[in-house]
C-alpha cells in the first residue's frame, strides 16, 4: 500500500484499523466470486488474458509498421464536394485479414479483462465511494428535510 502512515507505531495501528473494514469487505467479495465456477476460471487466468491482449496489440502495430505502404503516386483527387482525397495506404489481402482477425481477438480479450476488473474491483470501489460520501448525503438529507419543514411550516 502506498498511502500507509509510517510516522510512529500509533499512527500505523490507527491507519490499519481505518482500512480494516475495506480489507474485510474485499476479502469477503473475492470469496463470493471464487464460488462461481465460470467466473472463477476467468479470474484465475486474468494475467494470461492481459498478457495476450498486450502481445496482440504489439503484433498488430508491428504488422502495420512493416506492411503498410503508401502508393508511389502522390496525386490528390478532388471529389464532387471539392474535398481533397489523399491516396490510402496499401496492404496485401492476407496481411489485412490477419490484422482484422487479431483485432477481433484483441476486442474479445479486452472485453474479458474489463469484465474481470469490473467484477472484482467495481463493486468494492462503489462501496468505498458510497461510504466515503455517506456523511455528505446525511447532511444534505438533513438540510433538505429542514428546508421542506420550514417551507411547509411558513406557507
Amino acid at each position: 500500500m502506498v498511502n500507509v502512515k509510517r510516522d510512529n507505531q500509533q499512527d500505523k495501528i490507527e491507519d490499519f484499523f481505518d482500512r480494516s473494514d475495506f480489507l474485510m469487505q474485499e476479502m469477503e467479495h473475492r470469496e463470493e466470486l471464487a464460488h462461481g465456477t465460470t467466473f472463477s476460471w476467468f479470474a484465475k487466468r486474468e494475467q494470461i488474458f492481459r498478457n495476450w491482449s498486450f502481445s496482440i496489440a504489439i503484433l498488430i502495430n508491428l504488422l502495420i509498421i512493416t506492411f503498410y505502404t503508401v502508393p508511389e503516386r502522390t496525386e490528390v483527387t478532388i471529389n464532387e464536394f471539392n474535398v481533397r482525397i489523399l491516396p490510402y495506404p496499401e496492404v496485401s489481402f492476407p496481411v489485412w485479414l490477419l490484422i482484422v482477425t487479431l483485432g477481433m481477438a484483441q476486442i474479445v480479450l479486452s472485453t474479458i479483462t474489463f469484465f474481470i476488473f469490473s467484477q472484482f474491483n467495481g463493486t468494492l470501489i462503489l462501496r468505498q465511494a458510497w461510504r466515503k460520501h455517506s456523511d455528505v448525503r446525511r447532511e444534505a438529507t438533513l438540510v433538505l428535510v429542514l428546508v421542506l419543514f420550514v417551507c411547509v411550516r411558513f406557507t
